[in-house]
This record gives C-alpha cells, sequence and structure tokens, in this order.
C-alpha cells in the first residue's frame, strides 16, 4: 500500500494525517474493501514522525512489543 504524501516536494510537517495509524489503518480498510486485498507492504513518507509501524504492528497483531530500530541509509 502506498501511503505517500500528495504534493511534491512534500512537507516535512509533524501534523500530516499520513503518518497517524489512524489514518493508516483507515487506507488499509479501505484497501480491503476497494480491491479485496489486504496490503502486505506499506510505503510511506515520513514514517518516522508518526505512528506507521505502530499501525503495522496493529495490522499485524504484534501487541507489546518495541519496533527495531530504524538506522537511515547511508552510502557512505
Amino acid at each position: 500500500m502506498n501511503n505517500w504524501i500528495d504534493v511534491f516536494p512534500p512537507r516535512p510537517t509533524p501534523q500530516l494525517p499520513v503518518v497517524k495509524r489512524s489514518f493508516v489503518l483507515s487506507r488499509a480498510q479501505q484497501c480491503v474493501r476497494e480491491r479485496g486485498l489486504f496490503p502486505n507492504l506499506i510505503l510511506s513518507d515520513y514514517y518516522n514522525r508518526g505512528d506507521v509501524i505502530g499501525a503495522v504492528n496493529t495490522l499485524n497483531e504484534v501487541q507489546g512489543q518495541r519496533p527495531a530500530k530504524i538506522v537511515p541509509f547511508t552510502t557512505d
């Protein structure tokens, strides 16, 4: 499921609904309703500024576990 910001270049504001848990869960439910498919991969802008990981844990029924540390990609 693509969860991109619809403006380019994207504005890195922490108030973006796209990174809220409820927004991601709603989009996943929309995928099931409209396409009959449950998302098995979620790609999102600014995943580290909201609760995209929490939404994914909810969808995967993972409770009470901390996600793995996210390490920024570098080419060094």
